[in-house]
C-alpha cells in the first residue's frame, strides 16, 4: 500500500554518497588542504551518523523543542578540535575544519529531528512517506539556496552584522572561541570543559 512506499535504497545511497563528495568538495575547497579534507569528511560522517539517530529518537519521543541540538554541535566542536589538533594541524586551516564538521554535523541533526517529526505526523494521519521524503529533499534543496544569502544580506546591512549587537549569536560566538582555543590566539578554560560547563 502507499502508506508503506519508501524512497528505493538505491536511490538514498547515492544521494548520500553525492552529498558526502559535495561536503568533501566544500572542505577542500575552504582549506586547499586535501587531507585535511579527508580527515574531516570522515569524522563528519562518524558524528552525523550518531547524531542525526539521536536528535531523530528525541524529536519523535518528545518533540523539536527537547532536541539537543547546541550540546551535539559542542561536541563536535570539541572532538574534531581535539583530534586535528593531536594529528598537528593548525591556523586557520584546522579553525575552517573544525567548523565546518560542526556546521554540517549540527545542520544534520536539526534536519533529521524535523525529518522524523514530519514523518510520524504523516504516519498518524495515513499520508505516503515517500512523498512526504520527497518533499523533505526538495524544501532541503530550496532552503540550502535560499538560507546563506538571506544570512549574507542581514550581516551586511546590520549594524555589527552576525554576531554584533543587533543580532547577537551566543552559541556561533562560543563554537569561535572554543576553533580559537585550539588553533589560534585563545585560551579554553580547560577545568570547565573537564567538567562538561
Amino acid at each position: 500500500i502507499d502508506s508503506d512506499r519508501n524512497i528505493p535504497a538505491n536511490a538514498i545511497n547515492g544521494f548520500s554518497l553525492l552529498a558526502i563528495f559535495l561536503v568533501g568538495s566544500v572542505y577542500y575547497y575552504l582549506t586547499s588542504s586535501f587531507s585535511i579534507s579527508i580527515i574531516t569528511t570522515i569524522i563528519m560522517l562518524i558524528m552525523a551518523f550518531f547524531f542525526t539517530a539521536v536528535a531523530s529518537y528525541i524529536v519523535g519521543l518528545v518533540g523539536n523543542s527537547n532536541s539537543p541540538v547546541s550540546g551535539m554541535t559542542i561536541t563536535a566542536v570539541l572532538f574534531t578540535g581535539g583530534l586535528l589538533y593531536i594529528m598537528g594541524f593548525e591556523g586557520i586551516n584546522g579553525m575552517v575544519a573544525t567548523l565546518g564538521v560542526a556546521a554540517i554535523v549540527c545542520c544534520a541533526a536539526c534536519t533529521s529531528g524535523d525529518v522524523c517529526n514530519d514523518l510520524k505526523t504523516g504516519y498518524i494521519v495515513g499520508s505516503s512517506p515517500f512523498r512526504q521524503q520527497i518533499m523533505q529533499i526538495a524544501g532541503i534543496a530550496v532552503a540550502s539556496l535560499i538560507m546563506a544569502p538571506v544570512l549574507q544580506l542581514l550581516h551586511d546591512n546590520t549594524p555589527g552584522g552576525i554576531g554584533g549587537r543587533e543580532l547577537s549569536a551566543p552559541q556561533a560566538g562560543l563554537f569561535a572561541e572554543l576553533a580559537k582555543g585550539f588553533f589560534g590566539t585563545g585560551q579554553l578554560p580547560w577545568n570547565m570543559v573537564l567538567i562538561g560547563t
